[in-house]
C-alpha cells in the first residue's frame, strides 16, 4: 500500500493501520496483516514462536493449538497463525551420489 503525500492526506499511517486491518479481516479465507514499514520503535510485525518436539505430530498440534488460543486471548497480537500442516505430508530425499551406481552419464 502506498500512501498519498502528506500534503494530500490528513491521516497518519498509524491511524490507517487498524482501518486497513479491519478491511483485510473481512475477506473470507484471507489471513493477512498490515504492517507499517520498519522504523525505530517497538511495534509491528513479525514476531514468531517456534515449538519443536520429537513427539508425535498430533501432540505437537495439541500444544500449538493451545498456544494459539492463549495468544489470541491475550489481545497482544494483531495477527496469529498456526502453520502446522501435517495433513500435507512432505518428504526430503537426499541421495548420496558416492553410493549410487553410476549410469555412465556425468
Amino acid at each position: 500500500m502506498v500512501l498519498k503525500p502528506w500534503s494530500e492526506r490528513k491521516a497518519t499511517a498509524a491511524h490507517l493501520q487498524p482501518v486497513v486491518q479491519k478491511e483485510l479481516e473481512s475477506i473470507t479465507g484471507l489471513r493477512a496483516a498490515h504492517s507499517s514499514p520498519a522504523a525505530p520503535g517497538a511495534f509491528g510485525l513479525p514476531v514468531q514462536f517456534v515449538i519443536q518436539t520429537t513427539d508425535a505430530f498430533e501432540r505437537l498440534n495439541e500444544v500449538a493449538s493451545a498456544f494459539h488460543q492463549e495468544a489470541q486471548k491475550s489481545g497482544m497480537f494483531i495477527f496469529i497463525d498456526n502453520d502446522l500442516r501435517y495433513d500435507l505430508p512432505q518428504s526430503t530425499i537426499v541421495i548420496d551420489r558416492e553410493l549410487t551406481p553410476s549410469s555412465g552419464s556425468p
